[in-house]
């Protein structure tokens, strides 16, 4: 006989087996699509996508169990691409979840490396190495790049050799190769390497984009919009791209595309100096001197070390009559001239002997007054790299953020400038 109340009881057992198998149900539904998509962002990475690999991520589930993996992987992603905090903040999300403690800290070494301070962790990486080969591209990616980001070329070269040799379809070490030749001037190898890593990874877009950098210093137009228009298939957006190919098609005499082009950039973030460089110089080309004026003084202040830009505005100057706010141009632009033909002596010293600090400092400095802001700092951040205490090269930076404001960075440097105090 039924007890009062059994039956509502039993419904109650019922609903709830119900309800749990309907939960593992959906949990069989859910996981093994989401451990696909982990397993194929994982499969982007190595393959050196990491844009691709980060929109797969984008649908996975945070379902308790893979939080640290899906972080983990964002953080990977990231590096790869360059935002650097955005990875630090992911890679203490994964270690939060207790992800694997051993791959969170060979992350860590890789950001570090990946950022230059090669220094601090190239042993714990070839230690790594000899342990696993579970990371090895991607230690050999890190490593190079930090060895370019201090010039050190000779390092980074014996690892390209046996990273090339270890991974013969993998596209990335010949993208690195392209990358080392474009520093040393040696434009038809970079071409040639970029060539290799197109072949392996046909829409590779940094590939294209490069490739067509290349073409444009050697003055080979033609190619360069092809590849330009290659690398624009795959990035419709890319400031840089957009700007390559205008001035590709300018020496081409395809003025209206370049026109279009240039004014397209005007309303896209980050295209503002490169349309107006552009805009300037048709200008400039078509005799409407104060129309090119106005452009150029625009670029001036956007780029005050530009030598293209001072070079146009010297012209437009003298033939306003303006031959003394030329000549000031004309000025820098010899100053500019002399410090980049002592940056290629510096720069042959360095090669010669990557430790030297001396001639990595004067190129910094050089660089940082004369040509480009990122390539000075660069070199100079080279130079404490190697011997953190330099006095010359913080007091140096520190003047730099003081002009542009960064009062912490500038108190920074200017403390560590300061002579250590000796003793009584």
């Amino acid at each position: 006989m039924l007890q009062p109340g059994g039956n509502r009881r039993k419904s109650s057992r019922v609903v709830l087996a119900v309800s749990l198998l309907g939960a593992i149900a959906l949990l069989l539904i859910v996981d093994p699509v989401s451990r696909w998509r982990l397993g194929r962002a994982e499969s982007l990475l190595r393959s050196g996508h990491p844009e691709a690999a980060l929109e797969v991520l984008a649908k996975v589930s945070a379902r308790r169990g893979q939080q640290g993996r899906l972080a983990f992987l964002r953080a990977r992603a990231h590096r790869k691409l360059g935002g650097i905090s955005r990875a630090e903040a992911e890679l203490q999300q994964a270690e939060d979840s207790g992800y694997s403690p051993n791959l969170v800290h060979v992350e860590h070494l890789l950001i570090q490396a990946q950022t230059g301070k090669v220094r601090v962790v190239e042993e714990a990486l070839r230690a790594e190495l000899a342990r696993s080969d579970e990371n090895t591209q991607d230690i050999c990616e890190a490593l190079v790049n930090g060895y370019l980001l201090n010039y050190r070329f000779e390092d980074a070269a014996k690892w390209l050799d046996a990273w090339e040799a270890d991974f013969p379809d993998d596209p990335r070490p010949h993208l690195a190769r392209g990358r080392l030749s474009q520093h040393m001037s040696l434009w038809n190898e970079a071409a040639e390497a970029f060539g290799k890593a197109i072949a392996l990874s046909p829409q590779s877009f940094e590939a294209y984009g490069q490739l067509a950098r290349c073409y444009r210093q050697l003055n080979q137009y033609e190619d360069a919009v092809r590849a330009y228009q290659q690398a624009q298939r795959l990035n419709p957006t890319d400031v840089e791209t957009l700007a390559g190919l205008a001035h590709s098609q300018l020496p081409l005499g395809q003025i209206e595309d370049a026109r279009r082009l240039f004014t397209q950039l005007l309303d896209m973030d980050g295209g503002a100096f490169y349309a107006a460089l552009g805009l300037g110089e048709l200008a400039l080309g078509e005799g409407e001197f104060e129309t090119a004026l106005d452009w150029l003084e625009k670029a001036h202040a956007m780029e005050p070390r530009s030598v293209v830009v001072r070079n146009h505005l010297a012209s437009v100057l003298r033939a306003t009559g303006r031959s003394e706010e030329a000549q000031q141009h004309l000025d820098f632009i010899e100053d500019a001239n002399q410090a980049m033909s002592e940056v290629q002596e510096f720069s042959r010293q360095v090669h010669a002997s990557p430790e030297v600090i001396e001639a990595r400092y004067e190129i910094g400095v050089r660089l940082l007054e004369f040509a480009s802001e990122k390539e000075g700092l660069a070199w100079l951040y080279s130079v404490l790299e190697l011997a953190p205490q330099h006095a010359a090269t913080h007091q140096t930076l520190a003047r730099h953020f003081a002009r542009q404001g960064d009062e912490e960075r500038a108190r920074h440097h200017q403390q560590l400038a300061a002579p250590v105090s000796g003793g009584p």
